[in-house]
């Protein structure tokens, strides 16, 4: 290709060792092809689907920003291999295999924006939910605005944090892939910072989530026994926690996962020949399969949805263990004692005509 020389030969021998290796290219194809089936799988899910999702408007801008920081990590790094794999097969010699940092620079920009985007927006998830269950019955009522502010948060802070740590990047530095932030003296080390403060924010959203349902099943139960609005908005929000839990932790661990495995690589680089630790850096880059395996989780996310959204309407229309004279029997009771436990706290007596009404309520579904 006619590249310029300005590494040794050593560097681009070792350079070519290592993207022309089996250990290298066959990691790289796995990655190229989870980006490709995350397309497949949001595909399969607006076509089934339509994107639709019967929860909160605040919960539900969360989730398409999640969903969306995935899309745009399989979009750079659709093109981060397609660059890679056009590098290889066209290069006339070993120092071809390398290019600029600066050709680079807007993809390894999008890597870790959609990286960071995806860790807060899981975070933010959890603390809607909180927010949900603080303001417990009423809640239902309020509008997108915290969705909004959560979401423009994330999108500010990632962008942000990522132009700190990319800001003194030397476009002169020379790579074999746009995501080998190790082969980046000038930004490297700022790099692995963020991807440490990205698994404490996952270490957090673990956190958060397991105490969230904690908190449901020994003190929200509690508090609202006998108040039937609070009931049935905490039992959703417990619910929408559990149909969320595979997406959130599964991310947030593979994630987790992969910032342990990356700054331990890190560690022994100097240990290591660049072929051999080029290698082993693809071996360990899973993040392409997280994209792919969280999208999937959403395909069943949506699935789920909406069997609850149709099973919750079916139970509306009728019970399923009783007959229309005995469900409208049961109905009339708790609405007796509803009202006699709110007579009885405001400690006001009860007119005739209320009294009358609820006994000819009681007579007219006994005679049904």
């Amino acid at each position: 290709m006619g590249r310029t020389q300005i590494f040794n030969d050593t560097q681009c021998r070792e350079a070519a060792e290592a993207v022309s290796g089996v250990l290298y290219l066959a990691p790289s194809l796995c990655n190229t092809v989870s980006s490709v089936a995350t397309f497949f799988v949001c595909g399969l899910i607006y076509l089934n689907y339509k994107f639709q999702l019967f929860y909160h408007i605040n919960a539900r801008i969360l989730i398409f920003l999640n969903m969306g920081s995935y899309l745009i990590f399989s979009t750079a790094t659709l093109l981060n291999y397609s660059i890679l794999f056009v590098n290889a097969i066209f290069a006339d010699n070993n120092c071809d295999y390398l290019f600029l940092t600066k050709n680079c620079s807007i993809l390894r920009r999008c890597f870790l924006f959609s990286n960071m985007l995806s860790t807060l927006s899981s975070f933010s998830i959890i603390l809607e939910r909180a927010y949900a269950t603080w303001k417990l019955g009423f809640y239902e009522h309020y509008g997108p605005r915290l969705g909004f502010f959560l979401a423009t948060g994330c999108v500010m802070l990632s962008a942000m944090m990522v132009a700190i740590v990319t800001g003194e990047e030397d476009a002169t530095e020379m790579m074999t892939n746009c995501y080998a932030f190790s082969s980046s003296p000038s930004v490297g080390h700022r790099v692995y910072n963020l991807f440490r403060i990205e698994f404490g924010v996952d270490i957090a959203t673990w956190v958060g989530y397991f105490f969230l349902m904690w908190f449901h099943e020994h003190r929200i139960r509690q508090q609202i026994k006998g108040r039937l609005p609070q009931r049935f908005q905490a039992e959703e929000n417990k619910r929408v926690l559990q149909i969320l839990r595979p997406t959130i932790l599964t991310s947030s661990a593979i994630i987790a996962v992969y910032i342990i495995f990356s700054s331990t690589g890190h560690l022994f680089r100097d240990q290591m020949s660049l072929a051999h630790y080029k290698q082993l850096a693809s071996m360990i880059f899973i993040m392409p399969h997280n994209s792919f395996i969280s999208m999937t989780l959403y395909y069943f996310i949506f699935k789920w949805g909406g069997q609850n959204k149709q099973k919750r309407m079916e139970d509306t229309m009728s019970s399923p263990n009783l007959s229309e004279k005995e469900y409208m029997a049961h109905l009339s009771t708790e609405w007796q004692m509803e009202f006699d436990k709110r007579q009885l706290a405001n400690q006001s007596p009860r007119t005739p005509r209320t009294t009358s009404y609820f006994h000819r309520l009681s007579r007219y579904t006994s005679t049904v």
